[in-house]
């Protein structure tokens, strides 16, 4: 009797652990290009699917591969650390920890960096790569309170 319930035991552990396997690899994709007419490289990535957005002087040049990463957290309405010094060619990536949608939206649109993300759900990521010296305010267009900064050096 005690052999079955220990082989039900590591039957059903297998069954955990394969499934988990299953799930977590078929969320990995791949980003795909996909021009648009503003000057900036942002990625924008959901539970489900990556979205890139890359321009390079209107050309079809593919983003380089990121080096450096630094990530701030949205939670409790909040921006994680809410400033950041970073050197140029830093990608920050924004994860979105509260139950509701939160935004990353750029102060001031003349800019060299436009930060515009959509609504970010919960566990998703907002990432752009920071290729200009300055300083870059931004809010959350739906809780206009939650401010933050970028300094690139």
């Amino acid at each position: 009797m005690k052999g079955i319930i220990i082989t039900i035991v590591i039957a059903a552990i297998l069954i955990v652990l394969i499934t988990t396997y299953a799930l977590i690899s078929q969320n990995q994709t791949i980003p795909s290009n996909k021009q648009t007419k503003e000057n900036k490289s942002a990625i924008i990535i959901t539970s489900n699917t990556i979205k890139t957005d890359i321009i390079v002087n209107n050309s079809e040049d593919q983003i380089p591969p990121f080096q450096k990463y630094y990530g701030i957290d949205i939670q409790d309405r909040s921006f994680y650390p809410q400033t950041v010094k970073i050197k140029k060619g830093t990608v920050i990536i924004w994860t979105n920890q509260d139950s509701m949608k939160h935004t990353i939206t750029s102060d001031i649109s003349n800019s060299d960096i436009l930060l515009n993300s959509p609504r970010l759900s919960r566990k998703d990521e907002y990432r752009i790569r920071f290729d200009t010296i300055g300083n870059y305010s931004y809010h959350c267009s739906v809780h206009p309170y939650m401010q933050g900064t970028i300094i690139v050096e």
